[in-house]
């Protein structure tokens, strides 16, 4: 029987957006691996895992089309190929392929009820749809996160009479679970860093396809997808980096398994280093008692050991009073920063704040009375509100700051008082409540006086 239409959507979701994460990290990795090639450590160093594009043969990238242009009159309806793997294209049987009309998931769910269609390879590898539109262009997904099995990109594709080639690669997992001396998961946060092979080692090149955080708490495992060209028993070894508070920061060796066979989980044995922890008290000043205060921020404590025998430890600060617990004792060096508007404390360019933690609890005050907020709002030339796709940069001392992406509401806290300014690209601004701008290069230079305490409202209005 075949599934349910609304199931087959799902599948085809839950694929689509793995593709998607594959590129992604594949991208954001491809960056780090280049500025790590500039000061390669000597031999003996680690090597990140290779993330590269993987080699896809012009007939499976995705900005292709396949088939007989409308120029050729085609007449096939058929659209057949095959399910392949590894270098000499072995077959892959049992693998479902999902077509679906056009480029894409748009118009289909627009249309609440996608018309998708689904083969299933056979021995040979081989599928077939039949009565296919000859003018329409197909897309074809098959594998995914839970079959084994990934294609990477969907390819898209008119009906023809030629055989498709559709080269899947073999999904590997890892599962690995930080253990304490008595056996049990830290409560503390547990950070799995620097997954990467051993230098030397080049045996099933693999990407990273997916990393799922752990619930220390609950002990879950922390989990790492892969994929690879390769069809090998197992994939390795690869080595990750662990931190813990309290604990030593080790490498440990792990290796990947084909996600088909049953879960095993790598358990990795931590050293305790300390044996005293207290608590951090921050506190955000500012010497009001009203309700509606908007002298806060939202941002990251930074603490690093003064002697180094700890690991660094980072906190997300979300409110104005707030207890951070589980921290070794001893000196630590310690900052905030908000994460828009560049509100840091200590300043960049000073030190940072020496803190003792002992067994109790430290208090750490933190003035904010000069901080105000800004809440921007982007409207179309009929005054409702817009979702143009822009981006707003926080021009600080020694340049901007990252920029943001700016939606219909916004809300940026962090801004000392005194005459901010900002600038916005990707669309066109007619006018500006709340403030002034003028045209600069790519985009436009705004100016808004904030007031400490105060919240103020800007609308940008944009074509």
């Amino acid at each position: 029987m075949r599934p349910p239409r609304l199931l087959a959507l799902l599948i085809v979701l839950a694929a689509l957006l793995a593709a998607g994460a594959c590129w992604f990290l594949r991208s954001a990795s491809t960056n780090a691996r280049s500025a790590e090639r500039e000061d390669a450590p000597a031999s003996g160093a680690m090597e990140q895992v290779a993330l590269e594009s993987p080699s896809v043969p012009h007939s499976d990238r995705s900005s292709v089309v396949r088939g007989a242009t409308a120029a050729d009159a085609p007449s096939s309806t058929r659209i057949r190929g095959r399910v392949v793997h590894g270098s000499e294209d072995l077959p892959v049987a049992g693998l479902v392929v999902h077509a679906l009309p056009g480029q894409g998931l748009g118009a289909q769910l627009s249309q609440r009820l996608p018309a998708i269609v689904q083969r299933t390879s056979g021995a040979d590898g081989r599928f077939e749809f039949e009565d296919c539109s000859p003018e329409r262009i197909h897309t074809l997904i098959v594998g995914g996160l839970g079959t084994g099995w990934f294609l990477g990109n969907p390819v898209h594709t008119r009906p023809s009479e030629e055989e498709l080639l559709l080269r899947v690669k073999r999904l590997y997992s890892a599962s690995l679970r930080a253990l304490g001396e008595d056996g049990h998961p830290p409560t503390r946060h547990v950070a799995f860093l620097e997954v990467g092979r051993a230098a030397g080692q080049v045996e099933g090149a693999a990407e990273i396809l997916s990393q799922s955080a752990p619930d220390t708490v609950g002990g879950a495992a922390y989990r790492i997808q892969l994929m690879s060209a390769d069809d090998l028993p197992r994939l390795g070894p690869f080595h990750v980096r662990i931190t813990c508070p309290g604990y030593e920061t080790r490498r440990f060796e792990f290796w990947a398994q084909p996600e088909e066979q049953p879960a095993h989980v790598t358990e990795l044995q931590l050293v305790r280093n300390a044996e005293v922890f207290g608590t951090l008290a921050l506190n955000a000043e500012c010497g009001c008692s009203d309700r509606a205060c908007y002298h806060g921020f939202s941002g990251q404590l930074v603490l690093q050991p003064a002697d180094r025998s700890q690991s660094s430890l980072a906190f997300e600060v979300t409110g104005a009073h707030m207890v951070f617990g589980d921290i070794p004792a001893g000196t630590w060096h310690a900052r905030v920063r908000a994460n828009t508007g560049g509100f840091c404390f200590p300043r960049a360019s000073e030190q940072a704040a020496d803190l003792v933690i002992g067994a109790g609890r430290t208090d750490w005050r933190v003035p904010v009375s000069n901080l105000g907020e800004i809440r921007w709002e982007v409207r179309d030339p009929d005054g409702n509100f817009s979702n143009a796709s822009m981006t707003l940069e926080c021009k600080l001392p020694g340049g901007a700051e990252h920029p943001n992406w700016c939606g219909s509401m916004d809300v940026y806290t962090g801004l000392e008082a005194g005459t901010r300014e900002f600038h916005l690209a990707g669309g066109v601004l007619d006018k500006l409540e709340g403030g002034s701008f003028s045209v600069a290069g790519d985009g436009y230079d705004l100016r808004v006086d904030v007031v400490a305490g105060e919240s103020r409202t800007v609308v940008m209005h944009v074509r």
